[in-house]
C-alpha cells in the first residue's frame, strides 16, 4: 500500500469489505487485483467482485468482461469477445438443458437456445 497524504491518495492492490459466516464463507465486495480460487472457478483479474456466502455473485473486470448472478443460478454475462448473454441456472450445452439468450455476438446476431422449453 502506498499513501500520498499530500495529494490525498491511497494506492492498494486490493481492498475488501464484508463479513464471514460460521462456515468461513465471505459475503461482501472485493476491489482491485483479485487472485484466488472459489468453488466454481479460479479468478485472476483486476476489477470489482461480489460474493455471497463464499460464492461469486457478480464481477466486473477492467478488461470489459463481467457477470451478474451466481454460476448455478440465472446469470447475465459479457465475455472477452464482447458477446452478451442471459443464461438460466440450469443451462448446459453438454446436457441440453435450460435456456440461453445471446444478445450480441461477433457475427452481430442474436439467438435463443432452449432445451425442454415450454411456454
Amino acid at each position: 500500500m502506498s499513501v500520498d497524504a499530500g495529494n490525498n491518495k491511497i494506492l492498494a492492490a486490493m481492498i475488501a469489505a464484508g463479513t464471514k459466516n460460521l462456515q468461513n464463507g465471505f459475503s461482501g465486495v472485493v476491489m482491485g487485483d483479485v487472485s484466488f480460487d472459489t468453488d466454481q472457478t479460479e479468478l485472476k483479474k483486476s476489477g470489482l467482485y461480489g460474493f455471497h456466502d463464499g460464492e461469486l455473485s457478480f464481477g466486473f473486470s477492467n478488461d470489459g468482461t463481467g457477470f451478474i448472478g451466481k454460476e448455478a443460478s440465472g446469470r447475465i454475462e459479457i465475455n472477452e469477445n464482447g458477446e452478451a448473454s442471459i443464461k438460466s441456472g440450469n443451462f448446459s450445452e453438454e446436457f441440453k438443458t435450460g435456456m440461453k439468450i445471446t444478445l450480441s455476438s461477433k457475427e452481430g446476431e442474436s439467438k435463443i437456445e432452449a432445451y425442454d422449453f415450454t411456454l
